[in-house]
């Protein structure tokens, strides 16, 4: 998983008018239409900071302005740039803008399908905080940092401000100041055609740590478009290095050589900073985290923020209205048209959860509009697409979202789905045709995996693997079991249930929502079937789940195979989130109408009502750091790709289904004068369900179930408690059997 603006923001974001070069302004029917861009980049009239206005001509240490912008076209914007006929580029910086925050983020724009350089994938994890500081004849472009905080005024936010390392990232001539109100000029050029994301750093661990670097004479400026609140920067960037990669490189038609289209955009921050809402232990959030200074005798002295989008509600005196301006996200262009519409149901899934939380219409999923000025880049929108992949196996999916360091609030998403996923058996084959492949394919995913920045590292997903090992035991089963002829396809039906659970869990993370490990281990086996309960709570309780598709042993009795909604986890969860308005009334309950809190810690009462409800059964969540530690797993319901809550059954199950299965697999899926690939594929991938069904068991052995309960909660449970010696017997007799 491979793990945004305040909605005053958003609207003004969304009604601005494009003035960009190289393409028109989008006409009048686009998507969110725009106003004029050109008075928030008029230069305003305002005295230059340090300079004498009634010095002499002669001695102005500047070229004229309009000497510098000789042969440039202006693109007006929140910051105004000029481009030149040779690509430079030139940016206005106005008196009422230096030492003002903005956020900067960058994407791959157009990607190699490889090296994790896909297009839409950001490039520098969260939203950067970045400032214009003068020093003389200079500007530096400074990348500031968010981690710390202390009460305004106080004597800690003095020392603070002495003992925080904002980061110079770029420093800028400046080229001229223009006369009449004091705005700067200077070319950014230097700047926006470099490898400050360190592209080639990541590139190296697939060329075998030999030495990469960026070659400005094959690099320049694409493209630039203004809005209101935005500026968009596409360039393109080569990388050099003296050899082919030693992983990887289908895409390249010259190995040592790396071309790739970059975006970045520059935007303004809310000007109202959203409020946040303080995180939860008990509730799987990402969060914003701070060390307050203010807070020098509490325990914990971090401040952590939930990440959500800023989701309105128009009327707190009922409880459930319309979102004032819902989320939306864009289907992209690149889906395939036979998918689109389970994507926009996956989507719009979410909407169930968000009424729980008192607020309906609140995510709308919409066509990406046929205008050649709209970009899936452009950080106004927020979208699906499809990426394609090269990598041999190689499925992804991931769910990132750019963040207001200060408050949590999302401001942008994109959910990118690699091609791979729906190649079933041919994606085992792949990986596992001879030793020198398994070899080569385990040390490429050490290298990725090292190489990933270190926010990238937590928000990383592997649902769609999951996805494609899911549909490919499960074609195999109703091949086997002769409920589809011989060679027919997988029913669209089973396609679309599959992609509509992928898309609702990486979704569910540009809403904020972490993995929910514990999920699947919640729903008794005998309900697993019960496509009532299935349908109202889930097959795997939570769709940020990996969980293993629902295939029954007994083929007479089948239910849902994958989640057809959002389950019961997920409402609570979004509940924590997004509720507001809370009002405690005269029997101590909390109710969801009211005005809402006017501080974050004024709404602590209500809002922990919610999380104290973690120990329902429907409501158990681990995560990442519980379930992916290996042989150190404490908690046998922490797994990944399981189902059930009683493992010794699902694994018996399982099993048995396996073993009807593979006898008949060569009769179902080779016919004559066909080769036997797609039969290892098959047989690999049952090799592969046995394991998963029985790994669970491993963790029974020496286990300790886990509570984030907090004292005092309903039915509070111990942090800890040892797995029964009875249970892990049965574990052990399981897996010598």
């Amino acid at each position: 998983m491979f793990r945004f603006a305040s909605r005053s923001a958003v609207l003004a974001l969304l009604a601005s008018t494009v003035s960009c070069i190289q393409v028109n302004a989008p006409p009048a029917a686009s998507p969110q239409p725009a106003a004029t861009a050109a008075a928030a980049a008029s230069p305003r009239p305002a005295a230059a900071a340090g300079q004498d206005s009634s010095k002499d001509e002669s001695k102005d240490p500047f070229k004229k302005w309009e000497d510098v912008l000789k042969d440039t076209r202006a693109i007006q914007g929140y910051f105004t740039t000029h481009l030149k006929r040779d690509n430079k580029l030139y940016m206005e910086i106005r008196a009422d803008q230096l030492d003002a925050e903005f956020g900067l983020m960058m994407h791959v724009s157009r990607g190699l399908g490889e090296f994790f350089l896909n297009d839409g994938l950001p490039l520098l994890g969260n939203t950067q905080m970045m400032r214009f500081r003068r020093v003389g004849d200079q500007l530096y472009l400074e990348h500031l940092n968010p981690r710390f905080t202390a009460d305004p005024g106080s004597p800690m936010a003095a020392t603070l401000e002495e003992n925080v390392g904002n980061s110079v990232v770029a420093s800028f001539k400046i080229e001229s100041q223009h006369k009449e109100n004091g705005t700067l000029l200077i070319e950014v050029t230097p700047f926006v055609v470099s490898d400050y994301a360190n592209i080639a750093g990541g590139l190296r661990g697939s060329y075998g740590a030999q030495p990469i670097r960026m070659d400005r004479e094959r690099s320049h400026v694409d493209r630039v478009q203004g809005f209101a609140r935005n500026v968009e920067i596409d360039v393109d960037l080569t990388m050099q290095a003296n050899a082919n990669p030693r992983f990887g490189g289908l895409a390249l038609a010259d190995g040592r050589i790396v071309t790739l289209g970059v975006r970045y955009s520059l935007f303004a921050l809310p000007d109202d900073p959203m409020q946040p809402r303080i995180a939860d232990d008990r509730v799987g959030y990402f969060v914003e985290a701070m060390r307050d200074y203010s807070r020098d005798l509490d325990e914990d002295f971090m401040v952590r923020y939930v990440t959500r989008w800023r989701l309105e509600k128009s009327d707190h005196s009922v409880p459930v209205a319309d979102a004032v301006e819902p989320i939306v996200y864009y289907v992209d262009h690149s889906v395939p048209m036979e998918y689109r519409g389970f994507v926009k149901e996956g989507i719009e899934a979410w909407n169930k959860a968000f009424e729980a939380a008192g607020i309906s219409n609140a995510i709308v999923a919409r066509d990406a509009p046929d205008d050649s000025t709209w970009s899936a880049e452009d950080m106004r929108y927020s979208t699906v697409r499809w990426s394609t992949s090269h990598a041999l196996g190689g499925a992804w999916a991931i769910g990132p979202s750019q963040t207001d360091p200060r408050t949590g609030e999302i401001l942008n998403a994109d959910v990118l789905i690699s091609s791979n996923w729906t190649r079933f058996h041919a994606f085992d084959y792949s990986h596992l045709a001879g030793p020198q492949a398994m070899r080569e394919r385990f040390e490429r995913e050490a290298n990725v995996i090292r190489d990933l920045p270190s926010e990238w590292a937590q928000r990383l997903c592997m649902a769609e693997a999951t996805v494609a090992e899911n549909l490919g035991f499960q074609y195999s089963v109703l091949l086997a079991g002769g409920e589809l002829a011989k060679g027919a396809p997988m029913p669209q039906e089973f396609l679309g249930d599959a992609i509509r659970d992928l898309v609702m869990h990486e979704v569910g993370h540009t809403l904020g929502l972490r993995h929910n490990f514990k999920g699947s281990a919640a729903i008794p086996n005998e309900r697993l079937h019960d496509t009532t309960f299935t349908r109202e709570n889930g097959v795997t309780l939570s769709v940020m789940d990996y969980g293993t598709v629902n295939v029954s042993a007994n083929r007479s009795r089948q239910g849902h195979y994958y989640n057809k909604e959002v389950g019961a986890y997920d409402v609570w969860a979004v509940r924590y989130g997004y509720s507001t308005g809370y009002q405690q009334a005269a029997s101590g309950a909390f109710a969801m109408t009211g005005t809402p809190a006017a501080t974050a810690e004024a709404e602590l009462p209500g809002i922990r009502k919610i999380a104290a409800q973690s120990t329902e059964p429907l409501h158990s969540y681990a995560t990442d750091e519980d379930a992916q530690l290996g042989s150190w797993t404490l908690d046998p319901r922490a797994a990944l790709r399981d189902i059930g809550a009683d493992h010794l059954r699902s694994a018996r199950d399982r099993i048995a289904l396996v073993e009807r299965t593979m006898p008949r697999l060569d009769e179902f899926l080779i016919g004559d004068g066909d080769g036997y690939q797609r039969l290892r594929g098959a047989f690999a991938s049952m090799i592969s369900i046995r394991i998963r069904a029985l790994l669970p068991l491993t963790t029974y052995v020496g286990g300790i179930y886990t509570s984030r309960s907090h004292k005092g909660d309903p039915n509070e449970e111990m942090p800890y408690r040892p797995v029964a010696a009875a249970e892990q017997r049965a574990a052990v007799d399981m897996l010598i059997e």
